[in-house]
């Protein structure tokens, strides 16, 4: 076990999703797909980046008509865990308008999938938004470089290549994932799988317990669906 982590079980629905880096521009697609996917869900973890302290602050979000999906996202006690574009001193108390949980590690046992290990232990994700394990440039950038304007021009950067290339050009971030995977087997019991955000690049792989959530972002979308212990990448688009 992770010192400090907040153990949840449960059978139904529940969705992790990470990286929507929403703003206090409101886009309704996207606000659309997002509802589609916590509505029908009975827990929502929500892993990271879910606003993006680079563009905006936290009170242009908070007052944003992204307030939409706050009831809906605490009707169903939302876990809240902090990224790298939303750290924990970016916010305030007003986290809890769409979140009941945050913390930085979060695990949730899986009491009806038990996984490969062979020793029939009860399976667990330990989920953390990735950051902390394989920082990205952000990580070592002088504070004048995070301001809205760099930012845009960082989100620019990655946009133009994603018009240009398609999905496929998240395949750059894949080294990350393998750096991911590493540390789970370094650092994890061979019961649990690590669940992260931050790398962009979806992928569930199960044999190196590693899942990345990838991200809902330029009209393409992924999410981790766990329904009566089965787990499933879901991709979209909207």
């Amino acid at each position: 076990m992770i010192p400090g982590h907040v153990v949840y079980t449960h059978s139904m629905r529940t969705i992790i999703v990470s990286d929507t880096h929403l703003t206090s521009v409101f886009r309704h697609r996207k606000c659309s797909f997002l509802r589609s996917i916590i509505e029908p869900a009975d827990q929502v973890i929500l892993n990271g980046d879910f606003w993006d302290s680079y563009v905006t602050s936290f009170d242009r979000f908070v007052m944003s008509p992204w307030q939409e999906l706050f009831p809906l996202l605490k009707a169903r006690n939302a876990v809240y865990l902090y990224g790298n574009h939303d750290p924990k001193d970016a916010s305030d108390e007003r986290v809890r308008m769409f979140s009941v949980t945050q913390t930085n590690t979060f695990v949730l046992t899986l009491p009806n999938f038990h996984f490969s290990s062979g020793n029939g232990e009860v399976s667990e994700l330990v989920i953390q938004h990735g950051h902390r394990i394989v920082p990205h440039s952000d990580a070592w950038l002088p504070g004048w470089a995070l301001n809205p304007l760099s930012a845009a021009a960082g989100s620019f950067s990655e946009l133009l290549p994603f018009r240009l290339f398609g999905p496929r050009y998240f395949q750059v971030f894949a080294h990350h994932n393998e750096r991911m995977k590493a540390w789970a087997a370094a650092n994890l019991t061979p019961n649990q799988i690590l669940v992260t955000g931050h790398n962009h690049l979806a992928e569930l792989d199960l044999a190196h317990r590693y899942i990345c959530t990838g991200f809902v972002r330029y009209g393409l979308a992924s999410y981790l669906k766990i329904e009566d212990g089965a787990l499933e990448l879901v991709t979209d688009r909207y």
